[in-house]
């Protein structure tokens, strides 16, 4: 960790790309803290000499990030140095912004101090993990300019994440948190990526306490994503890269930031303008627009809501979330009721589209809303709807649909909102598939990262939340079936893989002037 001083001038001169320069549209933006308390790091040079075009680094001392320089960033990189000095340095105001920053859907990855500065060891941590510290009088392990080299073993969700191919590793470790077990009770999003399997004790120090604990931890805080890293990747030979593709897939699975659509008045629908124009001047525009109001709606609601649990009530679409007198919102709705409400809030005709289809119910069924889409042309919009035809077509705001293949006549089937685009064709598992972050009311804990509403603080799927699912490819890259999570709150049933589906569907709102 300590570094001769000429050595850290001269990096910090030289380091990532200098501050005028200008980003461009769709690089990851990282900030990289220089602040005090840091210590040369070998992420300047990655940084500065990745080929990576997608990454755009530059550096960030406290000042900037007390002035707000942060929203101009998607993930920030905390080095590792001296955990409490870097606090000090940082001040109250700029941990604030780091936390608001994360929160708001930001990346944080603290690697050593960094990961130390996570936890909540010390009242002016960040506090992002429900973890302290084991065996803390006893942290100066290893002479910090000859760390050596310990054994690492990745999860397969670490291997993943940073793009490694082997699960046994060896990392440099110069001193990193030894975390004990956490505080309470982490909830879904708490994720050790690697243990160590091998240990350095401390003179005066308890052996046994580094085996098997967390090297490597991913959580969630707010709509943010945090990886806190105790060794070094990046001054490993053969792994100094590895951080930088975990930050690419962190912001390839991030949630969107926090909408500023505010809900409207108690069970009074948005109503939507829509204007009368030629089919052929403003269709896309209007689906862009219908397809972001509603992902507005559905992603405010999830930022607002401070009651949430997954229940089936047979009240009609609009009163399936309500906003009290004192501003209270309440999400007390199951999967089709959330979208009936999130839809008739927002066009309401094409609401009664799919109601007509089954008028003897308060809202209709998960099943009903798959089956329409099927009846729907890919080319051809009809009544405010247009089928979407190619999976990689989808964007924010469509809506998906499936029957349950097991029990295709009965009352099952799932329907979500697309929030964000979906990922490549993926191998795994013995299947092909794709993965597409949701925004929908489930019991099901979807896969990661799964962000629940931070209103109301809780620390399990109970309804409302975001995830991802897997939608399951044939060879052709057809859909036939799903996978929508890891583990069935009802009943306490896993769920142990994907299930097939004659009927999964995906469809879009256009304007009903540019329907048929």
């Amino acid at each position: 960790m300590t570094k001769h001083l000429l050595i850290w001038i001269s990096l910090i001169l030289i380091v990532c790309l200098s501050p005028a320069a200008q980003a461009d549209a769709g690089q990851i933006k990282v900030a990289l803290f220089v602040g005090g308390g840091t210590e040369p790091s070998e992420f300047t040079k990655e940084f500065r000499n990745s080929n990576d075009p997608a990454i755009y680094c530059e550096k960030v001392d406290s000042n900037d990030i007390r002035n707000g320089v942060l929203t101009n960033f998607d993930a920030l990189v905390i080095p590792g140095g001296s955990a409490s000095v870097e606090s000090r340095s940082l001040g109250k105001e700029a941990r604030d912004n780091i936390r608001q920053f994360v929160s708001n859907g930001g990346i944080y990855l603290g690697v050593c101090a960094g990961a130390y500065l996570a936890s909540q060891n010390e009242p002016t941590d960040l506090g992002f993990l429900p973890v302290v510290t084991a065996d803390a009088k006893h942290w100066f392990r290893v002479d910090p300019d000859n760390g050596p080299l310990v054994d690492i073993e990745l999860t397969p969700a670490g291997m993943e994440v940073f793009g490694i191919n082997q699960s046994r590793i060896k990392l440099i470790y110069e001193n990193g948190p030894i975390f004990a077990p956490p505080t309470q009770k982490p909830d879904d999003s708490f994720t050790p990526l690697a243990y160590f399997r091998s240990e350095v004790v401390a003179d005066g120090g308890t052996p046994g306490v580094m085996i098997n604990s967390p090297a490597i931890i991913l959580a969630r805080y707010g709509r943010g994503s945090v990886l806190s890293i105790s060794p070094h990747p990046e001054e490993t030979p053969g792994f100094k890269e590895t951080e930088l593709h975990a930050i690419h897939w962190l912001y390839n699975h991030r949630v969107p930031r926090a909408a500023a659509t505010s809900l409207p008045p108690p069970n009074q629908p948005v109503r939507t303008q829509q204007q009368s124009q030629p089919k052929t001047q403003s269709q896309l525009s209007q689906q862009i627009s219908l397809s972001d109001q509603a992902f507005k709606l559905a992603d405010s609601i999830f930022d607002q809501a401070s009651v949430v649990n997954y229940v089936h009530r047979e009240v009609p679409a609009s009163e399936q979330v309500t906003t009290g007198s004192d501003g209270t919102v309440k999400a007390r709705t199951d999967c089709s009721g959330f979208i009936s409400y999130v839809v008739h809030s927002i066009a309401p005709r094409h609401y009664q589209i799919i109601r007509s289809r089954e008028p003897d119910w308060s809202y209709p069924q998960a099943k009903v809303w798959a089956r329409y889409f099927a009846t729907l042309d890919p080319d051809t919009p009809e009544d405010g709807w247009m089928r979407v035809g190619n999976w990689q077509d989808l964007r924010q705001g469509d809506i998906m649909a499936w029957q349950e293949g097991s029990s295709a006549g009965g009352n099952t089937g799932h329907v979500m909102m697309a929030a964000g685009r979906p990922s490549s064709i993926q191998q795994n598992y013995g299947h092909r598939y794709f993965e597409i972050p949701v925004i929908d009311s489930s019991s099901v804990y979807h896969f990661a990262p799964e962000y629940l509403p931070p209103s109301a603080h809780q620390r399990h799927r109970d309804g409302l939340g975001m995830g991802v699912v897997r939608i399951i490819l044939s060879d052709n890259n057809v859909p036939i079936g799903y996978w929508a999570g890891t583990f069935w709150g009802e009943g306490d049933t896993p769920i142990s893989g994907p299930k097939l589906s004659r009927v999964i569907t995906f469809a879009r709102m256009v304007s009903l002037e540019a329907s048929n």
